[in-house]
């Protein structure tokens, strides 16, 4: 944690990144999945308390990993987008999934999509935050000038 804090205090721009795509990412999924009622999208099945859960947590996971993947060891920006990606599918309305309803129908959509949405969301934080994991260890190799994945003996 030490790392990311030294990393984004550091670089005021990174900082700004990764508050920025926070922002934007929540937004986006926010309103696009109705969390924050609009009156450009509407939702027939009512948001989950746990969809909150994972819009609030995957929100700053994003926005940090994907602001980090700008640092060439810590690049990482596919699988950060991967997993903001689940995150947004977690909580969207199973039946306002066009992919989902087209493959298995309105009422599969109900019965078999909704139940797994909470594992979706919770394999989605897991992944953003192995991303995270793995920039931390790509940050701190570069700080003692180790290649990122070798190990030094002593």
């Amino acid at each position: 944690m030490r790392v990311i804090l030294r990393e984004l205090g550091d670089d005021r721009r990174l900082l700004l990144t990764a508050v920025g795509v926070a922002a934007v990412f929540g937004a986006i999924v926010a309103v696009a999945t109705v969390l924050i009622p609009n009156p450009i999208f509407s939702r027939p099945v009512p948001v989950r308390w746990w969809d909150y859960a994972i819009w609030l947590a995957a929100t700053p996971l994003v926005g940090i990993t994907l602001a980090l993947s700008r640092r060439p060891a810590c690049d990482l920006s596919g699988r950060s987008s991967a997993g903001g990606i689940a995150a947004m599918l977690a909580v969207a309305c199973p039946t306002c999934n066009a992919l989902v309803v087209a493959a298995i129908g309105a009422s599969g959509a109900l019965t078999w999509f909704a139940p797994l949405q909470p594992v979706l969301g919770v394999a989605a934080l897991v992944v953003l935050l192995v991303v995270l994991r793995h920039q931390v260890r790509a940050l701190g190799s570069a700080e003692q000038g180790t290649p990122a994945g070798t190990t030094t003996s002593s």
